[in-house]
């Protein structure tokens, strides 16, 4: 997932970002969600039900390339990234 707070002042870097979903949807094999994904609020919960995150985007990678493709777009970008595996992520 790529998650975090966003604040005011960094509000106009995440709208900078929101063109630049396109581009790595396009270098994915895997999925790309979005909050205008019908899968997005499915893929966004935790089994913390205290948590209650929403991501800019959610990677569902198919192949290592897409893996690499999130953590580039996301350090590029200086967004907070998050990683989730097999169901696991306290409190991401």
């Amino acid at each position: 997932m790529i998650t975090g707070m966003i604040s005011s002042s960094r509000l106009s870097s995440v709208v900078a970002g929101i063109r630049p979903l396109e581009v790595l949807r396009s270098q994915l094999v895997g999925q790309l969600l979005t909050t205008e994904s019908e899968e997005y609020d499915q893929a966004r919960k935790t089994q913390f039900i205290t948590v209650d995150r929403r991501p800019l985007a959610i990677v569902r990678p198919a192949e290592a390339e897409d893996v690499a493709a999130a953590v580039n777009f996301a350090r590029e970008r200086e967004f907070p990234l998050s990683v989730r595996s097999g169901g696991h992520s306290l409190g991401h």
